[in-house]
């Protein structure tokens, strides 16, 4: 969970036409099923929109053009700050240190981190603004260079010319648990991992011929393993883990049926995209005095959490493609 630190605050230069950056979708209602094998339908919170059938034939395997992956991608809702006019807002800690300007992935850091920034900075007007993924993948160079033709880390600048890093920022636990071995896969494939990593999640006794989930957050494939019957002792050790960066990557290629693949939004995040689109951001919830955490009292939270996030999946070294 982010911290509470202090921060001061730079407006960035714009950064992009209007174009890239979209709300997602505001249907977020669906029904997923689990592998073939089982016949139970149980509804799940989903970015994706689509329902599983059992029934269906597995797709042949074909790549994806870049618009369908950022179809897939702007399903989910990332979170930034920014100003009373819309501005995309910046932060660099109390000591003056790197500055950036990150897309957060999780309701509860985003949360967090707006109450943490107003407090800091009341008179700032700030707000949290809602992005599809692709638009934010996009501005964080997630298209990224070739090994040794550029950094990969994406800048924008402020006003007065300095250098800002663009991230898409995952959960901080996550992120940083599996961080190592994620930038020695995309160096192995020939990615440059620049300044951030976002790990996504994988099961392949969840996939049925119509659909393969993927998520940001091993506790929603376990809520999901749960919610379409299985048992939660039965869970598998071996969920694929890999950055994002790398299944977009793949998705380009006729390695499976990519058509398939739905990366599942966390409802935390669906129900903070709903606020703000109702403008009614609730902090309410937002303990500082606990190092961010924030209450858990929203109805099936103890369902989320039937995996504990500090156990996280093993990042396989050899892991080079998604396979179902």
């Amino acid at each position: 969970m982010v911290a509470a630190f202090h921060v001061a605050l730079c407006l960035l230069a714009p950064l992009v036409s209007g174009s890239t950056l979209r709300p997602p979708p505001v249907s977020f209602a669906t029904r997923l099923r689990g592998g073939a094998e089982d016949a139970t339908d149980s509804p799940v919170d989903s970015a994706s929109g689509l329902a599983a059938d059992a029934t269906a034939e597995v797709p042949p395997p074909a790549a994806l053009t870049k618009e369908e992956i950022m179809q897939k991608l702007n399903g989910v809702p990332t979170f930034c700050v920014v100003n009373k006019d819309g501005g995309v807002v910046g932060m660099a800690d109390a000591e003056g240190g790197k500055k950036s300007v990150c897309w957060f992935t999780d309701a509860e850091e985003a949360r967090t981190i707006l109450k943490v920034m107003s407090e800091s900075n009341p008179e700032a007007g700030l707000q949290l603004a809602c992005h599809g993924l692709g638009g934010a993948f996009t501005q964080c160079n997630g298209w990224g260079d070739k090994k040794g033709e550029g950094d990969g880390v994406k800048t924008a600048s402020t006003p007065d010319g300095d250098d800002i890093e663009l991230r898409l920022q995952g959960n901080h636990a996550l992120c940083k648990s599996t961080g190592p071995k994620l930038k020695k896969l995309l160096e192995d494939n020939n990615l440059d991992a620049g300044c951030w990593q976002l790990p996504i999640f994988l099961c392949e006794r969840l996939a049925s011929p119509s659909i393969m989930p993927i998520f940001l957050h091993p506790r929603d494939l376990a809520a999901v393993w749960e919610k379409s019957g299985r048992k939660v002792e039965d869970l598998p050790k071996d969920v694929t883990v890999l950055d994002i960066r790398m299944l977009v990557q793949q998705m380009q290629t006729a390695t499976n049926p990519w058509k398939i693949f739905h990366i599942v939004g966390p409802k935390a995040s669906i129900d903070l995209a709903n606020e703000i689109e109702k403008g009614e951001v609730d902090l309410s919830k937002v303990d500082l005095s606990k190092g961010g955490e924030t209450a858990r009292a929203s109805e099936g939270a103890e369902e989320a959490d039937a995996a504990d996030p500090d156990e996280v999946p093993e990042v396989e070294a050899e892991e080079e493609e998604v396979l179902i």
